[in-house]
This record gives C-alpha cells, structure tokens and sequence, in this order.
C-alpha cells in the first residue's frame, strides 16, 4: 500500500488493483502478433494521415506555429479548438488529457469531506480521484439498457455535492445523456445541490457528430472535458482540454501549473495539423468503426441467441459493456482467456460490474476482429460449460 500526499491529507491508494494498472502490465503482451486484444477503447493511431499531413503543411509554416510562447497552450491550437466545437477561446484551458483534466478538476472543486457522485458501472478512477482528495463519493447507477434514472440521480445528491462526473457517452456502455437529460440533472442540482458542478467526459462525444455541442455550452454549471485520444486514436499528442466559464480558468491555471508546468510546444504544433484536417480523421474513424460494428455484431449473434451474453451494443462509437450469464466473476473468465487463448478483454470490475467485460473494436483489423470474436466465443462456451457443470 502506498500512501499519497497532497494539501488535505494523506490516502492510501491500491495501486496494484487500478484498472490503469491491471492495463499497462499487459500493453507488451497484446503487441505479440500471436496474441487479440478487445482491450483499446480508442481507434487506431492514424500513422499515415499525420505523416501526409504533416508533409502537406511544409517546415516553415510548422515552424511558424512552432516558435511562439505556449505559456497558457499555442495561441494557434486554442484557436483550432474553439472554431471546431464553436466554443470561446478564453474557455478554453489545454491539459495532457481527460484523465489529468478530471485530476485538475477535483483537486480545484473538492475538499475532504465533500461529496462527489459518479456513474455507476464507470470509469474507475472517476471515483478514485475523489478519493484521492478525501471527498465522500456517492454513485447513481447507468444501466446500458434504460434511460437515466432522475429519481435515483436526485435521491444522490446533497447540499454537499460539489461534483458530479458523468461520461457521455458512458465509457463503458456507449449510451448517451440526451440535452433534454442534461436539463433534468441542471434542475435536480438547482434543488439539491446548488454549489455543485456537472462535469461531463465527452472523450466519446466525437463519434456522434450530429450531436457534438460540448455540454458546456448549456450552461456555466458544467464543464466539459476531452481529448484527441479515443475518437481519433491519438494518445501519442497528449492534446486534451477543459471548457469552462472564464471565472474557473485563472484558479484552473493556478493550479495546473503546479501539476504539469506547461505542455509540450512540439505535440501541441502537431495537434493543429489535426484540426486543420480533422474532417479527415474523424472520417478515417467512423470507417474503421462502422465496420468493425458489423463484424462486431455478426461475430456475437450466436452468443446472444443462445444466452451466453446479454446487453446493447450502442449505434456509436467503439466499446461495449456486455453482461456474461452464469459467470458472477468475469475476471477470472479473462484471466482463463488470456492464459488458454491469448485473447485479451476488460473484466467488468474494474467499472463496477464483476459479471460483464468491456470490449472495442476500433484498434483491432477486421480480419484479426473475426479471429478474436471466433476465440471468444469458443473460449466462452468452453469456460461456462466447466465453470457451471
């Protein structure tokens, strides 16, 4: 056990049992060609486009953007970012991702003994960073197959409640909170928690572009954050950021500054040849995920019709939060599968939900995404045959 210490305390932290943790020991298996990984929740990284487009733009005017002052972010990525989701520049605060920007955010919103609500199955370390920071967390459950539950999301709240940290879409099921939805929860927080702030993980946000407003621009409640990551596969640029309303972003940088100094001048000049063409990119990532879905789809059938798996495959983006019948550890099912097929999924405990895995589909090659798919059907009769005879 390790303990951490930061302005309000010391915690202690299992670090051997985080998701992030469980995932990193496993990043040099799943490059073994003889090995398929359901694991990624982001697509692939697009080698090819960056190169050409990096080309395209020529060295002087990549210098150009390169030799300026990125004190607070390069002037011409803050530029880049609010034309493309017509957000204001000065709401605009850069962080080496969501994870960070989440991190950045707690520590600035809570104090030990506030209280936090997350989702419910979620993403762990939105409830672990909370806890990191001695606040109280509550849950309010996300089932994949329902509509969100306003009674039980207000029955949560507290006059307490300083945050609550939504995913949307829902890392891991794929479902989405509609704008009508957003309303209900800024209402319920009007009532019940009148100092509290909405945060909103739209990391998956940019596989529905006919639903792509960031929810900040709803309201001066809620702060969305995301990054270049999953819908783009580039975790390699670390360009990731906060919308929020001006009156945060002074304390933000504050605070920032304390955390990670400043950004990385290269990949931020990177990143604005991504936005330049990101009508390209987002185009490349639809395509790989529509066909994989297919696959996706065809290889669970005979699963679902015989009752093996239960649960919705959402219409976007590239994960899926699948419940496994007759098995109420699934991370002893993937722990066999690892082990007996090389075959690699998410056990659902690591988001709360020890009888489902997650599973994508958008860093995997059709043809090793039928073999996986194949492996995993075949691995899991064979696993509950035994497990329950």
């Amino acid at each position: 056990m390790t303990g951490l210490f930061f302005n309000q305390g010391v915690v202690t932290v299992p670090y051997k049992k985080t998701y992030l943790n469980w995932y990193k020991n496993r990043m040099g298996d799943i490059l073994d060609p003889d090995t398929y990984s359901l694991m990624s929740s982001c697509v692939s990284e697009p080698w090819d486009l960056l190169q050409k487009h990096k080309t395209l733009l020529g060295d002087n005017t990549f210098s150009k953007r390169f030799f300026v002052s990125n004190a607070y972010g390069l002037p011409s990525l803050l530029a880049r970012i609010g034309k493309c989701y017509g957000v204001p520049e000065t709401n605009i605060l850069l962080t080496q991702g969501v994870t960070s920007a989440i991190f950045l955010l707690t520590q600035m919103f809570t104090q030990p003994g506030d209280h936090v609500v997350v989702e419910k199955p979620g993403y762990e370390p939105l409830h672990l960073t909370p806890r990191i920071c001695n606040a109280e967390v509550g849950f309010v459950n996300r089932p994949s197959d329902i509509p969100f539950d306003m009674e039980e999301f207000e029955a949560t709240l507290r006059s307490n409640t300083r945050l609550i940290i939504l995913t949307n879409p829902h890392n891991p099921s794929g479902k989405s909170v509609s704008n009508k939805e957003i309303f209900e929860i800024l209402e319920c927080m009007s009532k019940h928690a009148p100092e509290a702030i909405l945060v909103m993980d739209e990391i998956y946000r940019d596989f529905e572009p006919e639903n792509n407003i960031p929810a900040n621009m709803i309201d001066d409640r809620i702060i969305s954050v995301s990054s270049l990551t999953k819908a783009y596969g580039l975790s390699l640029l670390r360009c990731g950021w906060i919308f929020a309303a001006p009156k945060y972003l002074e304390e933000l940088r504050r605070i920032q500054v304390l955390m990670s100094g400043i950004g990385s001048r290269y990949l931020e000049a990177i990143s604005t040849i991504v936005f330049d063409n990101i009508e390209e990119y987002r185009s490349r990532s639809q395509q790989i995920v529509d066909e994989n879905k297919r696959i996706f789809r065809n290889g669970l059938k005979p699963l679902f019709e015989q009752g093996y798996v239960t649960g919705v495959i959402p219409n976007h983006g590239c994960i899926c939060f699948l419940r496994i019948n007759n098995v109420s550890d699934t991370r002893v099912l993937t722990d066999w599968l690892e082990k007996q097929y090389r075959l690699f999924c998410v056990p659902g405990e690591f988001f709360g939900d020890s009888q489902s895995v997650r599973m994508g589909i958008g860093e995997i090659s059709p043809e090793r995404l039928t073999k996986a798919l194949e492996l995993f059907q075949n691995g899991l009769t064979q696993f509950i045959d035994s497990y329950t005879g």
